[in-house]
């Protein structure tokens, strides 16, 4: 069991780029390398995969740097250091608690974890993880007006007709406000080709076959027992839900959808919910309070 003794909190958002401290830009674990052998202590924390790195410590490089198709990496938010001081004094979600961010509290407080059933705004999430894959969720965030303006407000039918490869190499490409990575800007475009596809010749609306794989009722995510926080123990990064999406959507021609990256999805868009019991904005308290 670990617990998280507050003079590590530092080391939790700001990660050092020295040897002793490596992080997995998808991974769920922060690793402490304690000599030069391979033997580490694993300090877990509430954050969507695990992704194993070993580190040479002698010649100062990590090795295995391919990176895993991950979820939203959500305790990479934006802290004050020192004299920190909470927002307001409403309660919320741990990895969201931490941070000043007004943007990421925003999206804390009335995006993530509420049901969203809305066909264009589901594509858009889904889109959106993927791009996520290998960075923190606050990366795309601060971006995410920059990809509605230059995907058409992610409207599938106008990202296929437009969007060429030619436009991803000569615009997209050099767009500072995007993440510039070919596969994931042609990612798009796959998807939204895979959407038409599924809406058009299927006959399915998207919304429908996401929800349909819980059975159109949203749940209450579990917990990884024997391991404990401030709010209570962490939520899992996969299971058997996204494990069948994932499969189920490449067979249909999406990219960048791995298990981890859909199970964040699902976080997310409130098929699953995994605010902390005691956040005031986790859809449960807020019945009570209606």
């Amino acid at each position: 069991m670990f617990k998280y003794p507050f003079t590590t909190f530092k080391h939790l958002f700001s990660i050092p780029t020295s040897n002793n401290y490596i992080m997995s830009s998808t991974a769920r674990i922060i690793t402490r390398q304690r000599s030069t052998t391979t033997t580490t202590t694993p300090i877990i924390v509430n954050s969507p995969v695990v992704k194993k790195k070993t580190t040479n410590i002698k010649n100062n490089k990590i090795k295995n740097k391919k990176v895993e198709e991950g979820g939203e990496d959500l305790l990479k938010a934006p802290i004050e250091k020192k004299g920190f001081k909470p927002l307001d004094s409403k309660k919320r979600c741990f990895w969201i608690s931490l941070t000043k961010d007004e943007e990421y509290i925003h999206y804390h407080d009335n995006e993530w974890g509420k049901e969203n059933r809305d066909s264009q705004r589901l594509f858009e999430k889904i889109c959106l993880e993927a791009q996520q894959a290998g960075l923190s969720w606050i990366t795309v965030l601060k971006k995410r007006q920059n990809y509605r303006d230059s995907f058409y407000n992610f409207d599938p039918k106008l990202i296929v007709d437009n969007i060429t490869p030619e436009v991803i190499e000569n615009s997209l490409m050099k767009n500072t406000g995007l993440i510039r990575n070919r596969l994931k800007l042609q990612a798009i475009v796959d998807n939204a080709r895979a959407y038409l596809k599924m809406r058009d010749q299927d006959k399915i609306e998207f919304s429908t076959f996401i929800w349909s794989f819980v059975n159109n009722k949203s749940s209450i995510g579990q917990r990884v027992t024997g391991d404990t926080s401030v709010q209570g123990s962490r939520p899992l990064t996969r299971n058997e839900v996204s494990d069948a999406m994932s499969v189920a959507l490449k067979k249909k021609g999406f990219k960048f959808i791995g298990t981890t990256t859909l199970y964040a999805f699902m976080q997310s868009v409130g098929i699953i919910n995994d605010h902390c019991k005691d956040c005031e904005f986790n859809p449960i308290n807020q019945k009570k309070n209606i």
